[in-house]
């Protein structure tokens, strides 16, 4: 089969460097994907890894190299990455300041548990100093190890240590992650195997739509006045993001935070995904005036991709026994190292403002060039999480937010899928995306949506097309 082109220019398989970044290259994709290069690779991985695997069965892409928002595969496609490999690379591929800081750092010292090295105690007092001045508030930090679910299992066991409470309350819609007690607490993970004990100890509030907050308040109410069990916190996302960005309504999350401090119940704040910037704020929770009582991170704290995970809580917490949650990773010194280099950017670029301003206008041009379609069922945007939810008047289509997603793909731009109903296309950009490569997201957008309902008009077939 002849390969179809949607760019006129050839891409390079020359390393990816600063120069050809600075050039503003255009995404460049040789149909049909996978190329050859990249097929026999996912053949292997088939073949080598589980059947669990799961980002190459919505996306066939094998990245050889990557810098800033650009990543070029094995066949020498270039796509542009509007995922941020799920969110970690809230500054792109390789952001040179902080990549030097961790390659500086991984020649002295790579781990060191929880010993307090010099990077260790920078990243610890630069969060301590954000936190006062964000929202603030005096907190203790834990850091846990690599990973969102792991940030969410120490949240947890703390707020049952500190109780003596067994129960925890979660929201319809959301995502904490994948081990035992993180998943107890998600909705949007398989819960079959659990057993039906986890309904009463694990209860799920439904999502607070505005203007129907009540019923879940009614519901949070209802679970702390019966006698079931009793229950040591709340866990939330501020805005919920596997859920389809949806954004908790502030009227009620004053609501919660005021039943809840009544009853002597936490509040946990799942940031893993919306901290360090994401939304505009260090933190999510900022932009409602609430203060939980625990956060847990990850993804971005590094800024660069590097694992780091961990929780913030208030101090009145304090106390947990010696060893009550630990890692053989939670001293990764790079990561700590080119995490503090990130915070103190946060600060010295005033990237927070920078984001809520970049993001208005984000989402002024997808607004006034996807609207119009009708299979465009909504636009969400927090900062720099984005979704637009596809369905059909009151039905929701997975499938078409699917072929979209791939479709894209064809077009060069790297996206995710997400929602309740796996109906919304996510977008996730680094921070630091320049107007022009807003412009040119937008405008590679527009032309697949366009593409898609000229095809679904004329009942054709559009994975493969190239874009007009």
């Amino acid at each position: 089969m002849m390969k179809k082109s949607v760019d006129a220019k050839q891409p390079s398989n020359e390393p990816i460097s600063s120069a050809w970044v600075s050039s503003s290259p255009k995404p460049c994709v040789k149909l049909p994907l996978p190329g050859s290069n990249a097929g026999k690779l996912l053949l292997l991985q088939k073949q080598l890894e589980s059947s669990g695997v799961s980002y190459p069965q919505l996306l066939p892409l094998v990245p050889q190299k990557a810098h800033g928002p650009w990543v070029l595969d094995v066949d020498g496609n270039i796509f542009l990455d509007l995922a941020a490999m799920a969110g970690p690379l809230i500054l792109g591929h390789n952001f040179q300041p902080l990549s030097q800081e961790f390659r500086r750092q991984s020649v002295d010292l790579i781990t060191a548990l929880d010993y307090p090295t010099n990077a260790r105690v920078r990243f610890l007092e630069k969060m301590h100093v954000l936190l006062r001045k964000k929202m603030d508030w005096d907190t203790k930090c834990h850091l846990t190890g690599p990973t969102g679910t792991n940030a969410v299992e120490a949240a947890i066991k703390l707020a049952q240590w500190y109780t003596k409470a067994p129960g925890i309350i979660s929201i319809k819609g959301s995502y904490h992650g994948m081990t035992w007690l993180s998943a107890l607490v998600s909705d949007l993970v398989p819960r079959e195997h659990y057993g039906q004990e986890c309904e009463t100890l694990y209860p799920k509030l439904p999502f607070p739509h505005p203007g129907s907050e009540h019923k879940a308040l009614d519901r949070l109410e209802a679970l702390l006045a019966s006698c079931e069990t009793s229950y040591a916190a709340v866990i939330l996302e501020p805005i919920q993001g596997e859920g389809g960005v949806r954004a908790l309504p502030k009227v009620f999350l004053s609501s919660l935070s005021a039943i809840l401090k009544r009853s002597n119940i936490l509040l946990i704040a799942d940031e893993v995904q919306t901290g360090f910037g994401r939304c505009g704020y260090l933190f999510a929770m900022e932009q409602f005036g609430i203060q939980p009582d625990i956060i847990a991170f990850s993804k971005a704290a590094s800024g660069i991709g590097a694992p780091l995970g961990g929780i913030i809580f208030s101090k009145a917490l304090d106390g947990w026994p010696t060893g009550s949650h630990i890692g053989t990773f939670r001293g990764f010194v790079p990561a700590l190292a080119s995490g503090a280099k990130f915070l103190d950017l946060i600060e010295t670029e005033h990237l927070l403002g920078k984001v809520l301003q970049n993001s208005a206008y984000f989402e002024e041009q997808l607004k006034k060039s996807l609207s119009h379609f009708p299979f465009v069922k909504e636009i969400r945007v927090s900062g720099y999480l984005i979704g637009i939810e596809i369905g059909d008047g009151d039905r929701s289509n997975a499938e078409a937010a699917k072929a979209l997603i791939r479709l894209l793909f064809n077009h060069g731009l790297i996206t995710e899928q997400a929602g309740v109903q796996h109906n919304t296309i996510k977008l996730l950009p680094p921070l630091n995306l320049s107007k022009e490569l807003i412009d040119l997201s937008v405008e590679i957008l527009r032309k697949t949506f366009q593409d898609w309902q000229a095809n679904l008009s004329q009942n054709r077939q559009v994975e493969d097309v190239p874009m007009s």
